[in-house]
Protein backbone atom coordinates (compact mmCIF):
# COMPACT_ATOMS: atom_id res chain seq x y z
CA UNK A 1 0.00 0.00 0.00
CA UNK A 2 1.13 3.62 -0.32
CA UNK A 3 3.37 4.56 2.59
CA UNK A 4 4.23 7.95 4.03
CA UNK A 5 6.31 9.15 1.06
CA UNK A 6 4.01 8.10 -1.78
CA UNK A 7 0.83 9.38 -0.12
CA UNK A 8 2.28 12.75 0.88
CA UNK A 9 3.64 13.16 -2.63
CA UNK A 10 0.10 12.62 -3.98
CA UNK A 11 -0.93 15.67 -1.98
CA UNK A 12 1.92 17.77 -3.37
CA UNK A 13 1.05 16.69 -6.90
CA UNK A 14 -2.53 17.88 -6.40
CA UNK A 15 -1.30 21.12 -4.79
CA UNK A 16 0.81 21.78 -7.88
CA UNK A 17 -2.24 21.21 -10.07
CA UNK A 18 -4.27 23.67 -7.97
CA UNK A 19 -1.57 26.33 -8.08
CA UNK A 20 -1.17 26.12 -11.86
CA UNK A 21 -4.85 25.91 -12.82
CA UNK A 22 -7.36 28.75 -13.09
CA UNK A 23 -10.02 28.67 -10.37
CA UNK A 24 -12.85 28.59 -12.91
CA UNK A 25 -11.30 25.46 -14.45
CA UNK A 26 -11.55 23.59 -11.13
CA UNK A 27 -15.32 23.16 -11.05
CA UNK A 28 -16.25 19.49 -10.81
CA UNK A 29 -17.99 18.30 -13.99
CA UNK A 30 -18.24 14.54 -13.39
CA UNK A 31 -17.04 11.66 -11.21
CA UNK A 32 -15.69 8.51 -12.90
CA UNK A 33 -14.71 5.05 -11.78
CA UNK A 34 -14.24 1.46 -12.85
CA UNK A 35 -16.88 -1.02 -11.75
CA UNK A 36 -15.91 -3.92 -9.51
CA UNK A 37 -16.76 -7.42 -10.67
CA UNK A 38 -19.85 -7.34 -8.46
CA UNK A 39 -20.95 -3.88 -9.66
CA UNK A 40 -20.35 -4.78 -13.29
CA UNK A 41 -23.36 -7.09 -13.31
CA UNK A 42 -25.66 -4.23 -12.31
CA UNK A 43 -25.00 -2.37 -15.57
CA UNK A 44 -26.83 -3.11 -18.84
CA UNK A 45 -25.03 -5.16 -21.53
CA UNK A 46 -23.03 -3.01 -23.90
CA UNK A 47 -22.59 -0.14 -21.42
CA UNK A 48 -19.13 1.18 -20.60
CA UNK A 49 -19.09 -0.42 -17.15
CA UNK A 50 -20.35 -3.78 -18.43
CA UNK A 51 -17.61 -3.78 -21.08
CA UNK A 52 -14.90 -3.11 -18.51
CA UNK A 53 -14.38 0.58 -19.29
CA UNK A 54 -14.23 3.49 -16.89
CA UNK A 55 -17.60 5.21 -16.76
CA UNK A 56 -19.13 8.46 -15.40
CA UNK A 57 -20.94 7.64 -12.15
CA UNK A 58 -24.54 8.91 -12.29
CA UNK A 59 -25.97 10.76 -9.30
CA UNK A 60 -28.73 8.15 -9.02
CA UNK A 61 -26.24 5.34 -8.37
CA UNK A 62 -25.16 4.17 -4.94
CA UNK A 63 -22.12 1.90 -4.86
CA UNK A 64 -20.43 0.38 -1.85
CA UNK A 65 -17.36 2.58 -2.26
CA UNK A 66 -19.48 5.79 -2.07
CA UNK A 67 -17.90 7.29 -5.17
CA UNK A 68 -20.71 9.78 -5.57
CA UNK A 69 -21.25 12.26 -2.71
CA UNK A 70 -24.38 11.28 -0.74
CA UNK A 71 -25.35 14.92 -0.29
CA UNK A 72 -25.96 15.21 -4.03
CA UNK A 73 -27.53 11.82 -4.65
CA UNK A 74 -30.50 12.27 -6.98
CA UNK A 75 -33.07 9.80 -8.28
CA UNK A 76 -33.60 12.23 -11.17
CA UNK A 77 -29.89 11.86 -12.01
CA UNK A 78 -29.09 15.56 -11.62
CA UNK A 79 -25.48 16.07 -12.87
CA UNK A 80 -22.88 16.89 -10.23
CA UNK A 81 -21.85 19.89 -12.35
CA UNK A 82 -25.09 21.72 -11.43
CA UNK A 83 -23.83 22.15 -7.86
CA UNK A 84 -20.75 24.14 -8.93
CA UNK A 85 -18.39 22.25 -6.62
CA UNK A 86 -14.98 23.87 -6.94
CA UNK A 87 -11.78 22.14 -5.80
CA UNK A 88 -10.06 24.68 -3.53
CA UNK A 89 -7.64 22.80 -1.31
CA UNK A 90 -5.84 19.54 -0.67
CA UNK A 91 -4.13 18.27 2.45
CA UNK A 92 -1.05 16.04 2.00
CA UNK A 93 -1.64 13.02 4.21
CA UNK A 94 0.40 9.88 4.96
CA UNK A 95 -2.39 7.42 4.07
CA UNK A 96 -5.18 9.40 2.41
CA UNK A 97 -6.04 11.80 -0.36
CA UNK A 98 -7.99 14.65 1.24
CA UNK A 99 -9.76 17.23 -0.95
CA UNK A 100 -11.80 20.28 -0.06
CA UNK A 101 -14.53 21.53 -2.39
CA UNK A 102 -16.77 24.58 -2.11
CA UNK A 103 -20.22 24.76 -3.67
CA UNK A 104 -21.77 27.73 -5.44
CA UNK A 105 -22.83 29.21 -2.10
CA UNK A 106 -19.32 28.97 -0.64
CA UNK A 107 -20.11 26.04 1.65
CA UNK A 108 -17.37 23.49 2.20
CA UNK A 109 -17.61 19.84 1.23
CA UNK A 110 -14.73 17.47 2.01
CA UNK A 111 -13.78 14.08 0.65
CA UNK A 112 -11.26 11.59 1.97
CA UNK A 113 -10.07 8.64 -0.09
CA UNK A 114 -8.44 6.00 2.09
CA UNK A 115 -5.64 4.19 0.25
CA UNK A 116 -5.65 0.56 1.35
CA UNK A 117 -3.52 -1.06 -1.35
CA UNK A 118 -1.44 -0.09 -4.41
CA UNK A 119 -3.01 3.28 -5.31
CA UNK A 120 -1.60 6.58 -6.53
CA UNK A 121 -2.66 9.92 -8.06
CA UNK A 122 -2.38 10.83 -11.73
CA UNK A 123 -3.69 14.00 -13.35
CA UNK A 124 -4.47 13.52 -17.05
CA UNK A 125 -5.29 16.04 -19.73
CA UNK A 126 -8.72 15.63 -21.34
CA UNK A 127 -7.06 14.26 -24.48
CA UNK A 128 -5.11 11.63 -22.52
CA UNK A 129 -8.23 10.65 -20.62
CA UNK A 130 -10.62 10.45 -23.58
CA UNK A 131 -8.26 8.99 -26.17
CA UNK A 132 -6.20 6.64 -24.00
CA UNK A 133 -7.52 5.71 -20.53
CA UNK A 134 -11.19 5.61 -21.61
CA UNK A 135 -10.39 3.58 -24.72
CA UNK A 136 -8.65 0.64 -23.00
CA UNK A 137 -10.54 -1.68 -20.68
CA UNK A 138 -9.45 -2.07 -17.08
CA UNK A 139 -8.02 -5.56 -17.56
CA UNK A 140 -5.63 -4.37 -20.28
CA UNK A 141 -4.58 -0.84 -19.37
CA UNK A 142 -2.35 -1.93 -16.44
CA UNK A 143 -4.45 -0.36 -13.70
CA UNK A 144 -8.02 0.34 -12.65
CA UNK A 145 -9.57 3.68 -11.81
CA UNK A 146 -10.67 3.77 -8.17
CA UNK A 147 -12.21 7.22 -8.58
CA UNK A 148 -11.59 10.17 -10.90
CA UNK A 149 -12.71 13.79 -10.73
CA UNK A 150 -13.30 15.49 -14.07
CA UNK A 151 -12.62 19.21 -14.40
CA UNK A 152 -12.67 21.51 -17.42
CA UNK A 153 -9.21 20.66 -18.77
CA UNK A 154 -7.97 17.76 -16.62
CA UNK A 155 -9.02 14.64 -14.76
CA UNK A 156 -7.67 13.95 -11.27
CA UNK A 157 -7.63 10.15 -11.08
CA UNK A 158 -6.62 7.51 -8.55
CA UNK A 159 -5.25 4.50 -10.44
CA UNK A 160 -5.29 1.33 -8.37
CA UNK A 161 -4.43 -2.33 -8.78
CA UNK A 162 -7.53 -3.74 -7.13
CA UNK A 163 -10.15 -1.00 -6.53
CA UNK A 164 -9.58 -1.32 -2.77
CA UNK A 165 -10.23 2.26 -1.73
CA UNK A 166 -12.87 3.82 0.48
CA UNK A 167 -14.35 7.23 -0.22
CA UNK A 168 -15.87 9.38 2.53
CA UNK A 169 -17.71 12.68 2.16
CA UNK A 170 -18.44 15.24 4.89
CA UNK A 171 -19.45 18.88 5.27
CA UNK A 172 -16.73 19.44 7.90
CA UNK A 173 -13.10 18.29 8.05
CA UNK A 174 -13.57 17.02 11.60
CA UNK A 175 -16.26 14.59 10.42
CA UNK A 176 -13.92 12.64 8.13
CA UNK A 177 -13.12 9.25 9.69
CA UNK A 178 -9.33 9.50 9.74
CA UNK A 179 -8.07 12.05 12.23
CA UNK A 180 -4.65 10.68 13.20
CA UNK A 181 -2.00 13.23 14.11
CA UNK A 182 0.74 13.76 11.53
CA UNK A 183 4.20 13.68 13.15
CA UNK A 184 5.48 16.49 10.90
CA UNK A 185 2.51 18.86 10.77
CA UNK A 186 1.12 18.24 14.27
CA UNK A 187 4.03 16.97 16.36
CA UNK A 188 2.60 17.69 19.88
CA UNK A 189 -0.62 15.82 19.05
CA UNK A 190 1.42 12.90 17.67
CA UNK A 191 3.45 12.68 20.89
CA UNK A 192 0.27 12.76 22.97
CA UNK A 193 -1.24 9.88 20.97
CA UNK A 194 2.01 7.91 21.14
CA UNK A 195 2.30 8.32 24.92
CA UNK A 196 -1.33 7.27 25.42
CA UNK A 197 -0.67 4.12 23.36
CA UNK A 198 2.57 3.33 25.22
CA UNK A 199 0.87 3.76 28.58
CA UNK A 200 -1.99 1.49 27.53
CA UNK A 201 0.38 -1.18 26.22
CA UNK A 202 2.56 -1.10 29.34
CA UNK A 203 -0.47 -1.54 31.58
CA UNK A 204 -1.82 -4.44 29.54
CA UNK A 205 -1.32 -8.12 30.35
CA UNK A 206 0.87 -8.55 27.28
CA UNK A 207 4.58 -9.19 27.85
CA UNK A 208 5.18 -7.15 24.65
CA UNK A 209 7.78 -9.53 23.27
CA UNK A 210 6.65 -9.26 19.68
CA UNK A 211 8.96 -7.42 17.32
CA UNK A 212 8.93 -3.66 17.75
CA UNK A 213 8.93 -3.36 13.97
CA UNK A 214 5.77 -5.47 13.76
CA UNK A 215 4.06 -3.53 16.55
CA UNK A 216 4.73 -0.24 14.73
CA UNK A 217 3.38 -1.47 11.40
CA UNK A 218 0.26 -2.90 13.03
CA UNK A 219 -0.47 0.24 15.05
CA UNK A 220 -1.22 2.34 11.97
CA UNK A 221 -3.40 4.72 13.96
CA UNK A 222 -0.22 5.98 15.69
CA UNK A 223 2.57 5.33 13.19
CA UNK A 224 0.59 6.77 10.34
CA UNK A 225 2.05 5.73 6.97
CA UNK A 226 4.82 3.53 8.40
CA UNK A 227 4.65 0.41 6.25
CA UNK A 228 7.20 -2.27 5.47
CA UNK A 229 9.94 -0.21 3.88
CA UNK A 230 9.38 3.03 5.82
CA UNK A 231 9.72 1.16 9.12
CA UNK A 232 13.00 -0.40 8.02
CA UNK A 233 14.38 3.02 7.07
CA UNK A 234 13.31 4.39 10.47
CA UNK A 235 15.05 1.57 12.34
CA UNK A 236 18.27 2.26 10.43
CA UNK A 237 18.13 5.94 11.37
CA UNK A 238 17.33 5.11 15.01
CA UNK A 239 20.17 2.59 15.31
CA UNK A 240 17.97 -0.36 16.28
CA UNK A 241 18.47 -4.04 15.59
CA UNK A 242 15.72 -5.57 13.41
CA UNK A 243 14.64 -8.14 16.01
CA UNK A 244 14.47 -5.87 19.04
CA UNK A 245 11.14 -6.25 20.83
CA UNK A 246 8.35 -3.82 21.57
CA UNK A 247 9.04 -3.83 25.29
CA UNK A 248 12.76 -3.19 24.86
CA UNK A 249 12.19 -0.14 22.68
CA UNK A 250 9.21 1.49 24.37
CA UNK A 251 10.45 1.02 27.94
CA UNK A 252 13.76 2.68 27.07
CA UNK A 253 13.68 6.51 26.94
CA UNK A 254 16.64 6.75 24.54
CA UNK A 255 15.46 4.11 22.10
CA UNK A 256 11.92 5.49 22.03
CA UNK A 257 13.24 9.03 21.51
CA UNK A 258 15.56 7.85 18.72
CA UNK A 259 12.66 6.08 17.04
CA UNK A 260 10.54 9.24 17.19
CA UNK A 261 13.47 11.39 16.01
CA UNK A 262 14.05 9.03 13.09
CA UNK A 263 10.36 9.09 12.18
CA UNK A 264 10.32 12.90 12.35
CA UNK A 265 13.53 13.24 10.32
CA UNK A 266 12.20 10.95 7.59
CA UNK A 267 8.89 12.83 7.50
CA UNK A 268 10.69 16.18 7.32
CA UNK A 269 12.80 14.97 4.42
CA UNK A 270 9.68 13.87 2.56
CA UNK A 271 7.83 17.15 3.15
CA UNK A 272 10.84 19.35 2.41
CA UNK A 273 12.74 17.51 -0.34
CA UNK A 274 10.76 14.78 -2.11
CA UNK A 275 8.71 17.09 -4.32
CA UNK A 276 11.89 18.71 -5.70
CA UNK A 277 13.21 15.22 -6.45
CA UNK A 278 10.02 14.36 -8.33
CA UNK A 279 9.59 17.55 -10.42
CA UNK A 280 11.82 16.38 -13.32
CA UNK A 281 9.46 13.44 -13.82
CA UNK A 282 6.38 15.59 -14.37
CA UNK A 283 4.85 15.57 -17.82
CA UNK A 284 2.07 18.08 -17.55
CA UNK A 285 0.62 17.22 -14.14
CA UNK A 286 1.28 13.48 -14.26
CA UNK A 287 4.27 11.40 -13.17
CA UNK A 288 6.07 9.67 -16.05
CA UNK A 289 9.48 8.04 -16.32
CA UNK A 290 11.65 5.79 -18.48
CA UNK A 291 11.94 2.14 -17.47
CA UNK A 292 15.48 2.80 -16.21
CA UNK A 293 14.24 5.72 -14.05
CA UNK A 294 12.17 3.37 -11.91
CA UNK A 295 15.34 2.75 -9.90
CA UNK A 296 15.95 6.41 -9.08
CA UNK A 297 13.87 6.37 -5.89
CA UNK A 298 16.54 4.14 -4.36
CA UNK A 299 18.59 7.34 -4.02
CA UNK A 300 16.13 8.41 -1.32
CA UNK A 301 16.56 5.20 0.69
CA UNK A 302 19.33 3.95 2.97
CA UNK A 303 18.77 0.21 3.35
CA UNK A 304 15.57 -1.10 1.78
CA UNK A 305 16.36 -3.45 -1.14
CA UNK A 306 19.85 -1.98 -1.45
CA UNK A 307 23.03 -4.03 -1.62
CA UNK A 308 25.14 -1.55 0.34
CA UNK A 309 25.02 1.90 1.89
CA UNK A 310 27.44 4.65 2.79
CA UNK A 311 28.15 5.19 6.49
CA UNK A 312 30.04 7.67 8.62
CA UNK A 313 33.24 6.37 10.18
CA UNK A 314 31.63 6.66 13.62
CA UNK A 315 28.72 4.47 12.52
CA UNK A 316 31.08 1.94 10.91
CA UNK A 317 33.25 1.72 14.05
CA UNK A 318 30.20 1.12 16.23
CA UNK A 319 28.85 -1.42 13.74
CA UNK A 320 32.10 -3.41 13.89
CA UNK A 321 31.97 -3.38 17.68
CA UNK A 322 28.33 -4.56 17.60
CA UNK A 323 29.27 -7.50 15.38
CA UNK A 324 32.09 -8.53 17.71
CA UNK A 325 29.84 -8.45 20.78
CA UNK A 326 27.09 -10.31 18.92
CA UNK A 327 29.54 -13.05 17.94
CA UNK A 328 30.76 -13.42 21.54
CA UNK A 329 27.18 -13.64 22.76
CA UNK A 330 26.43 -16.27 20.10
CA UNK A 331 29.22 -18.46 21.47
CA UNK A 332 27.99 -18.35 25.05
CA UNK A 333 27.08 -21.66 26.68
CA UNK A 334 23.89 -20.22 28.12
CA UNK A 335 21.10 -17.91 27.08
CA UNK A 336 22.07 -14.25 27.38
CA UNK A 337 19.43 -11.76 28.57
CA UNK A 338 19.77 -8.46 26.74
CA UNK A 339 20.33 -6.47 29.90
CA UNK A 340 22.25 -3.20 29.93
CA UNK A 341 25.73 -3.80 31.28
CA UNK A 342 25.59 -7.58 30.90
CA UNK A 343 28.73 -9.17 29.40
CA UNK A 344 28.92 -9.21 25.58
CA UNK A 345 25.55 -7.49 25.06
CA UNK A 346 26.18 -4.97 22.25
CA UNK A 347 25.38 -1.28 22.43
CA UNK A 348 23.21 0.36 19.78
CA UNK A 349 24.73 1.64 16.56
CA UNK A 350 23.53 5.24 16.27
CA UNK A 351 24.62 8.17 14.11
CA UNK A 352 23.13 11.56 15.17
CA UNK A 353 23.46 12.85 11.61
CA UNK A 354 20.65 10.44 10.66
CA UNK A 355 18.20 12.43 12.81
CA UNK A 356 19.72 15.89 12.47
CA UNK A 357 16.45 17.62 11.52
CA UNK A 358 14.93 16.44 14.80
CA UNK A 359 17.94 17.31 16.98
CA UNK A 360 18.30 20.90 15.75
CA UNK A 361 14.57 21.65 16.02
CA UNK A 362 13.79 23.10 19.44
CA UNK A 363 10.11 22.25 18.95
CA UNK A 364 10.96 18.54 18.74
CA UNK A 365 13.10 18.36 21.88
CA UNK A 366 14.46 14.80 22.05
CA UNK A 367 18.20 15.28 22.67
CA UNK A 368 18.07 14.89 26.46
CA UNK A 369 16.15 11.62 26.20
CA UNK A 370 18.47 10.25 23.50
CA UNK A 371 21.82 11.04 25.15
CA UNK A 372 20.94 11.67 28.79
CA UNK A 373 20.96 15.15 30.35
CA UNK A 374 24.69 15.44 31.06
CA UNK A 375 26.00 14.33 27.68
CA UNK A 376 23.30 16.26 25.83
CA UNK A 377 24.31 19.49 27.57
CA UNK A 378 27.89 19.04 26.36
CA UNK A 379 26.92 18.06 22.81
CA UNK A 380 24.31 20.81 22.61
CA UNK A 381 26.80 23.51 23.56
CA UNK A 382 29.50 22.22 21.20
CA UNK A 383 27.02 22.16 18.30
CA UNK A 384 25.75 25.67 19.09
CA UNK A 385 22.10 24.62 19.03
CA UNK A 386 19.25 26.92 20.14
CA UNK A 387 18.68 27.07 23.91
CA UNK A 388 15.20 25.65 23.40
CA UNK A 389 16.82 22.33 22.43
CA UNK A 390 18.56 22.03 25.80
CA UNK A 391 15.65 21.83 28.25
CA UNK A 392 12.50 21.23 26.25
CA UNK A 393 9.16 20.13 27.63
CA UNK A 394 6.86 17.67 25.90
CA UNK A 395 4.61 14.75 26.75
CA UNK A 396 7.28 12.12 25.98
CA UNK A 397 9.73 13.67 28.45
CA UNK A 398 6.97 13.86 31.05
CA UNK A 399 6.09 10.19 30.49
CA UNK A 400 9.65 9.01 31.07
CA UNK A 401 10.00 10.96 34.34
CA UNK A 402 8.57 7.83 35.96
CA UNK A 403 11.49 6.38 38.01
CA UNK A 404 10.51 2.81 37.10
CA UNK A 405 12.07 3.28 33.66
CA UNK A 406 15.69 2.28 33.14
CA UNK A 407 17.67 5.42 32.28
CA UNK A 408 20.31 3.55 30.25
CA UNK A 409 20.73 5.01 26.77
CA UNK A 410 22.25 1.88 25.18
CA UNK A 411 24.72 4.17 23.38
CA UNK A 412 28.44 3.42 23.18
CA UNK A 413 30.34 4.92 26.13
CA UNK A 414 32.73 7.65 24.97
CA UNK A 415 31.31 7.30 21.45
CA UNK A 416 30.09 10.89 21.14
CA UNK A 417 32.72 13.58 21.54
CA UNK A 418 30.87 15.67 18.94
CA UNK A 419 27.29 15.74 17.66
CA UNK A 420 27.46 16.14 13.87
CA UNK A 421 30.24 15.01 11.54
CA UNK A 422 30.28 18.21 9.50
CA UNK A 423 31.01 20.42 12.49
CA UNK A 424 33.84 18.06 13.48
CA UNK A 425 35.35 18.18 9.99
CA UNK A 426 34.53 14.52 9.34
CA UNK A 427 31.75 14.89 6.75
CA UNK A 428 33.95 13.43 4.00
CA UNK A 429 35.14 10.48 6.07
CA UNK A 430 32.84 7.62 5.13
CA UNK A 431 32.85 3.89 4.54
CA UNK A 432 30.63 1.38 2.76
CA UNK A 433 28.84 -1.55 4.36
CA UNK A 434 26.76 -4.33 2.82
CA UNK A 435 23.14 -4.73 3.80
CA UNK A 436 21.80 -7.79 5.55
CA UNK A 437 18.50 -9.40 4.59
CA UNK A 438 16.30 -11.33 6.99
CA UNK A 439 12.97 -13.09 6.62
CA UNK A 440 10.51 -12.56 9.45
CA UNK A 441 7.35 -14.57 8.81
CA UNK A 442 6.35 -13.33 5.36
CA UNK A 443 8.25 -10.04 5.55
CA UNK A 444 11.71 -9.28 4.19
CA UNK A 445 13.72 -7.03 6.51
CA UNK A 446 16.73 -5.07 5.22
CA UNK A 447 19.25 -3.74 7.70
CA UNK A 448 22.85 -2.69 8.16
CA UNK A 449 22.70 -3.54 11.86
CA UNK A 450 22.66 -7.31 12.48
CA UNK A 451 19.82 -9.05 14.26
CA UNK A 452 20.58 -10.00 17.84
CA UNK A 453 22.13 -13.43 18.29
CA UNK A 454 19.83 -16.44 18.59
CA UNK A 455 21.58 -16.98 21.93
CA UNK A 456 19.97 -13.89 23.44
CA UNK A 457 16.54 -12.89 24.69
CA UNK A 458 14.86 -9.75 26.05
CA UNK A 459 15.49 -9.05 29.70
CA UNK A 460 12.03 -9.66 31.16
CA UNK A 461 10.71 -8.66 34.59
CA UNK A 462 10.12 -11.73 36.84
CA UNK A 463 6.34 -11.47 36.60
CA UNK A 464 6.38 -11.75 32.81
CA UNK A 465 9.47 -13.79 32.08
CA UNK A 466 9.26 -17.11 30.33
CA UNK A 467 11.30 -20.22 30.93
CA UNK A 468 14.58 -19.54 29.16
CA UNK A 469 16.28 -22.33 27.32
CA UNK A 470 19.32 -22.44 25.08
CA UNK A 471 18.40 -23.02 21.41
CA UNK A 472 19.46 -26.30 19.87
CA UNK A 473 22.36 -26.46 17.42
CA UNK A 474 19.90 -27.03 14.57
CA UNK A 475 18.39 -23.59 15.20
CA UNK A 476 21.72 -21.75 14.94
CA UNK A 477 20.79 -20.40 11.49
CA UNK A 478 17.68 -18.76 12.94
CA UNK A 479 17.53 -15.85 15.32
CA UNK A 480 15.01 -16.04 18.11
CA UNK A 481 12.65 -13.12 18.50
CA UNK A 482 11.64 -13.92 22.06
CA UNK A 483 11.02 -16.80 24.43
CA UNK A 484 7.28 -16.74 23.86
CA UNK A 485 7.04 -15.92 20.18
CA UNK A 486 7.23 -18.68 17.59
CA UNK A 487 8.22 -16.27 14.82
CA UNK A 488 11.85 -16.64 13.83
CA UNK A 489 14.24 -14.56 11.77
CA UNK A 490 16.30 -16.27 9.07
CA UNK A 491 19.10 -14.69 7.08
CA UNK A 492 18.77 -14.65 3.28
CA UNK A 493 21.98 -14.81 1.27
CA UNK A 494 23.30 -15.60 -2.20
CA UNK A 495 21.08 -15.59 -5.27
CA UNK A 496 17.88 -15.14 -3.28
CA UNK A 497 19.32 -11.96 -1.76
CA UNK A 498 20.43 -10.73 -5.18
CA UNK A 499 17.04 -11.34 -6.78
CA UNK A 500 15.29 -9.23 -4.12
CA UNK A 501 17.48 -6.15 -4.61
CA UNK A 502 15.63 -3.17 -6.03
CA UNK A 503 18.07 -2.83 -8.92
CA UNK A 504 17.48 -6.45 -9.90
CA UNK A 505 13.69 -6.45 -9.56
CA UNK A 506 13.31 -3.12 -11.35
CA UNK A 507 15.56 -3.99 -14.28
CA UNK A 508 14.48 -7.56 -14.81
CA UNK A 509 10.77 -7.73 -14.06
CA UNK A 510 7.47 -5.91 -14.20
CA UNK A 511 7.06 -6.24 -10.42
CA UNK A 512 6.52 -2.86 -8.77
CA UNK A 513 8.78 -2.16 -5.82
CA UNK A 514 8.34 1.08 -3.85
CA UNK A 515 8.29 4.78 -4.51
CA UNK A 516 6.25 7.03 -6.80
CA UNK A 517 8.37 6.21 -9.87
CA UNK A 518 7.53 2.53 -9.69
CA UNK A 519 3.91 2.62 -8.61
CA UNK A 520 0.52 1.75 -9.98
CA UNK A 521 -0.46 4.12 -12.81
CA UNK A 522 2.97 5.70 -13.37
CA UNK A 523 3.17 6.61 -17.05
CA UNK A 524 6.02 5.16 -19.09
CA UNK A 525 8.25 7.18 -21.41
CA UNK A 526 9.60 5.38 -24.46
CA UNK A 527 11.63 6.57 -27.41
CA UNK A 528 9.67 6.88 -30.63
CA UNK A 529 10.81 7.36 -34.19
CA UNK A 530 13.55 9.94 -34.59
CA UNK A 531 14.23 9.89 -30.85
CA UNK A 532 10.91 11.54 -30.06
CA UNK A 533 9.70 11.11 -26.48
CA UNK A 534 6.40 9.26 -26.24
CA UNK A 535 4.41 9.11 -23.00
CA UNK A 536 2.33 5.97 -22.63
CA UNK A 537 -0.26 6.82 -19.98
CA UNK A 538 -1.43 3.20 -19.90
CA UNK A 539 -0.66 -0.12 -21.51
CA UNK A 540 -2.00 -0.43 -25.06
CA UNK A 541 -2.21 3.37 -25.25
CA UNK A 542 -4.07 3.65 -28.59
CA UNK A 543 -2.75 7.14 -29.38
CA UNK A 544 0.56 5.67 -30.43
CA UNK A 545 1.46 3.36 -33.27
CA UNK A 546 1.61 -0.40 -33.06
CA UNK A 547 5.40 -0.09 -33.36
CA UNK A 548 5.56 1.98 -30.16
CA UNK A 549 3.27 -0.39 -28.32
CA UNK A 550 5.39 -3.30 -29.49
CA UNK A 551 8.52 -1.53 -28.29
CA UNK A 552 6.97 -0.97 -24.86
CA UNK A 553 5.99 -4.62 -24.49
CA UNK A 554 9.27 -5.85 -25.94
CA UNK A 555 11.17 -3.83 -23.35
CA UNK A 556 9.29 -5.60 -20.57
CA UNK A 557 9.92 -9.03 -22.11
CA UNK A 558 13.62 -8.33 -22.65
CA UNK A 559 13.97 -7.25 -19.02
CA UNK A 560 12.59 -10.60 -17.90
CA UNK A 561 15.03 -12.45 -20.15
CA UNK A 562 17.90 -10.41 -18.76
CA UNK A 563 16.80 -11.48 -15.32
CA UNK A 564 17.53 -15.06 -16.37
CA UNK A 565 21.13 -14.16 -17.12
CA UNK A 566 20.90 -13.52 -20.87
CA UNK A 567 21.96 -9.88 -20.71
CA UNK A 568 25.65 -10.67 -21.25
CA UNK A 569 24.99 -12.40 -24.59
CA UNK A 570 22.09 -10.27 -25.78
CA UNK A 571 18.89 -11.49 -27.37
CA UNK A 572 19.51 -13.92 -30.20
CA UNK A 573 17.90 -13.01 -33.56
CA UNK A 574 15.57 -16.02 -33.50
CA UNK A 575 14.49 -15.24 -29.94
CA UNK A 576 13.89 -11.60 -30.84
CA UNK A 577 11.80 -12.63 -33.84
CA UNK A 578 9.75 -14.97 -31.67
CA UNK A 579 9.19 -12.21 -29.12
CA UNK A 580 8.14 -9.72 -31.77
CA UNK A 581 5.75 -12.24 -33.22
CA UNK A 582 4.21 -13.08 -29.87
CA UNK A 583 3.86 -9.41 -28.98
CA UNK A 584 2.31 -8.39 -32.28
CA UNK A 585 -0.43 -5.82 -31.70
CA UNK A 586 -2.81 -6.66 -34.50
CA UNK A 587 -6.10 -5.42 -33.21
CA UNK A 588 -6.83 -3.01 -30.38
CA UNK A 589 -10.56 -3.25 -30.96
CA UNK A 590 -10.84 -6.00 -28.35
CA UNK A 591 -9.63 -3.57 -25.70
CA UNK A 592 -11.20 -0.32 -26.90
CA UNK A 593 -14.62 1.23 -27.05
CA UNK A 594 -15.94 3.96 -29.21
CA UNK A 595 -14.85 7.24 -27.68
CA UNK A 596 -17.30 7.89 -24.82
CA UNK A 597 -19.03 11.20 -24.41
CA UNK A 598 -17.71 13.27 -21.50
Amino acid sequence: MPEFGEAVLDGFQIQHFLEETLADDLILEAIWGDATSKEKGNHPPGSLAAEGHVYPVPSSTIVQRALFPPKYHSLENVPISTHKLKLVETEPSPRNVILKFQDGDGKDYWTQIQLFKHTSVQIYSKEEWQDAVCKVDKDCRGFKIGIAFEFKTHILALPTNDLLIQVHWASFRKDLPTQQANIYTDYPAFLAELVAWMRLRRASRSNRTSLAMTAIRKESSIFYGAGVYTTQEIFHKAGLSPNITEREVFDCPSQTARLVAAWYDLAADIYESLWSFMKPFLRGFKIACHRTDRLRYAECLSVYRKDRTNLSLRFKEQLNAFKVSNTVMQGSAKLCPRKHGAPAVPFDVFEPDHVKRALINENVGLGSLIFGNSLWEVLHDKAGLPMGCLTPQNSLIDYFHDPSFDRSTWLYPNGYSFLFNEAAGRQGMTAWANTLLYRIANTHIWSIIPAYSCNSCPDMPPSKSAVARRPSQSSKSKISVSDQESTSVSMIEGQEHLHLLMRYVTRHSEIMTVGPLDFCGTAEIIQGQGGKELVMVCKLDPRHTALSLKRQNLGAAVAKLKGKGLDHIGIRPKERKRLLSSLEVTDLADHQQKRPRV
